[in-house]
């Protein structure tokens, strides 16, 4: 059994010979697995008699760790996932036009020194994009919360599986790449006025510019947790 540092679970055999290959934590081992079916095989790929099944049910093709009889339970954790941020993205930009507005002629009213007239006709404009705003951003704070619980459910169903994988091979990869955008959103600190949901976004935008994809080291994740 060769040594090397990896979580415990099923992963692509480092030979490439089967599909998957079982790692205990500490080196890799014996137990091979294609299409769901185990095996046993050393690491150089020569086939052994089948043992008795490893820990764990095997993965299926083209889902990682997910156990066969999960796989599609958890596909459907994934896509609901993914739909549920897609919606809060739709959300967001329903919102921040308005929020956008409403924050400029804020300022506007703020500013000093300007004629009464103009500090009331600002006021009063900014007023109504703020009422204009507070359904959307009541729209925005229920699409979040939705997007939450589905990447609570995900989470909790995948008890022996890597959630980060599951979402990767059940979306197609524009909504893949959405909820990495959405995470970051759901992160950030939003508040209910114009003013903190646009901050909220600057702040979600940064962490989207600077956010690593799947498999580098710094990679966060695009399931919220």
């Amino acid at each position: 059994m060769t040594t090397t540092s990896q979580a415990a679970g099923w992963h692509p055999d480092p030979d490439g010979v089967y599909q998957y290959r079982y790692h205990d934590g500490v080196g890799w081992t014996l137990h091979v697995a294609d299409n769901g079916v185990t095996s046993q095989a050393p690491l150089a790929g020569v086939p052994q008699p089948p043992p008795p099944p490893p820990p764990g049910s095997a993965p299926i093709a083209g889902t990682g760790a997910v156990p066969a009889e999960d796989a599609q339970a958890l596909r459907r954790f994934a896509e609901e996932y993914g739909r549920a941020c897609s919606n809060m993205l739709t959300s967001i930009e329903a919102a921040l036009r308005v929020a956008n507005d409403a924050t400029a002629t804020r300022n506007m009213a703020e500013k000093r020194p300007q004629h009464e007239i103009s500090i009331r006709n600002f006021a009063d404009m900014a007023s109504r994009l703020e009422e204009e705003f507070a359904p959307l951003y009541r729209a925005f704070d229920n699409a979040r919360a939705l997007a939450k619980e589905a990447g609570a459910r995900l989470v909790a169903g995948c008890r022996n599986s890597d959630p980060e994988v599951v979402l990767l091979a059940s979306l197609d990869p524009q909504t893949y790449s959405e909820t990495g955008a959405a995470v970051e959103y759901l992160r950030a600190p939003f508040g209910p006025t114009p003013r903190a949901f646009v901050a909220a976004v600057k702040a979600g935008n940064a962490a989207i510019s600077s956010a690593p994809d799947f498999g580098e080291p710094a990679f966060r994740g695009h399931v919220y947790r």
